[in-house]
């Protein structure tokens, strides 16, 4: 299970501290269900908020954390009939919110077309 306990710390990497970006980050407050890759249907799903997005990637709030490296299913509540697919991201960092919960920074497996991000925002 790529789930954390409450009481474990997700491990972090440098890339945090070094927040350059070569692509536009877009701000949103999407909804989505997110899970690893391989949950099934009746599976728990935790629902959150894509905070940020890009082509390459979106920096996601959920109230419990993932690990580093976890590939996540990201199923938003409004956009999916939009979309070919669900997006697939792969977990780069995971650190605690300030105001509970934990913020995931997410690189999709396959960069987002433009009309997908589009019907993410």
């Amino acid at each position: 299970m790529s789930q954390l306990n409450s009481e474990q710390q997700p491990e972090s990497t440098d890339a945090l501290a070094e927040n350059r970006r070569a692509r536009v980050r877009h701000v949103t407050s999407q909804r989505a269900l997110c899970q690893t890759s391989t949950a099934q249907g009746d599976d728990f799903w935790l629902l959150g908020k894509i905070q940020d997005l890009s082509t390459r990637g979106a920096r996601i709030w959920l109230q419990k954390p993932f690990h580093v490296g976890a590939i996540v299913a990201i199923e938003p509540t409004q956009a999916l009939d939009r979309l070919t697919h669900a997006p697939h991201a792969r977990v780069v960092y995971c650190k605690r919110a300030e105001k509970g919960g934990w913020i995931l920074g997410c690189e999709f497996e396959t960069p987002l077309t433009v009309a997908e991000l589009q019907a993410l925002l």
